[in-house]
């Protein structure tokens, strides 16, 4: 459960600590830009009383609070872009930004979980399972992660495809068959070549599973898989990296749903896997 939705549910508040709560949810952008004081004084608190609302929470105090208050907001679109509440600012010290790094990344996996679908998961997993080949589509740093998910897939044992070089993406479209599997990463999920990739791939039968940031997009309705991926907003509130870290932990995810379903052979096939490569001078 994330900040946001603790507050909302006032689970083991106290009457005082639901007022709060209640104040902070009116007017949450507000928030971010005002102190322990000022909210004290408007909820007829003290600035302690504040601090301890945010122990509560499971934080280690307002600053904490901010942050993470912040970076929930953006990832839903709440922020408005005149307010300046960036996570990281002008003169912040290296040990603000470390915590604010690891806050962001938080909150980008707990969003992200609070939204899975089992049922999906358990979806792809089958798809996975059942196809020859996977192939992954992205482009920008999503052609990264999808680097590092077809490099996870193969050390499982399943041929995995992915090129940042159209001449070589359009073969890998053009051979796709009923026996692939294209998993496509993409933030807005309006991107043209994706969806043209997808048109292509529907009409050579091959399963679609998309990671996108938004459900009503274009490409999210084609495929036949969604999987809501929290998007983050903009660049400067750290949003690329909202949403590659929270597509990442999906893909960790059928990793190692598919490692502990076939753990035996698994952990064989990495045994030799150790034993033929440690000779090898890479």
């Amino acid at each position: 459960m994330n900040l946001i939705q603790k507050m909302k549910s006032k689970e083991g508040f106290t009457s005082t600590e639901a007022a709060i709560a209640d104040y902070i949810l009116k007017c949450p952008e507000v928030i971010l830009s005002t102190t322990t004081r000022d909210i004290a004084k408007n909820t007829f608190t003290s600035p302690t009383t504040i601090v301890r609302f945010c122990h509560k929470l499971g934080l280690d105090g307002f600053p904490q609070f901010k942050i993470r208050l912040s970076a929930e907001m953006s990832a839903a679109g709440n922020v408005d872009n005149n307010i300046d509440i960036t996570p990281v600012q002008k003169g912040d010290s290296l040990y603000k930004i470390i915590n604010r790094v690891k806050e962001i990344e938080t909150t980008a996996i707990d969003e992200t979980k609070s939204s899975l679908k089992y049922e999906q998961i358990s979806e792809v997993i089958s798809l996975i399972d059942k196809a020859s080949e996977i192939d992954l589509y992205g482009s920008g740093m999503n052609l990264n992660v999808a680097h590092e998910a077809a490099y996870l897939f193969m050390r499982l044992g399943k041929k995995a495809n992915v090129s940042e070089y159209s001449n070589v993406q359009m073969n890998q479209i053009f051979y796709s068959d009923k026996g692939h599997l294209a998993i496509i990463l993409s933030h807005s999920g309006e991107t043209v070549r994706c969806i043209e990739t997808v048109k292509i791939l529907r009409k050579k039968k091959t399963k679609t599973v998309c990671l996108c940031g938004y459900m009503n997009s274009k490409l999210s309705l084609l495929c036949d898989v969604s999987i809501y991926i929290k998007p983050g907003k903009r660049f400067i509130d750290m949003g690329p990296l909202f949403f590659s870290t929270s597509t990442r932990y999906v893909l960790y995810i059928l990793f190692a749903v598919l490692f502990a379903e076939n753990y035996d052979a698994n952990m064989e096939r990495f045994e030799e896997y150790i034993k033929i490569t440690s000779t090898l001078d890479y």
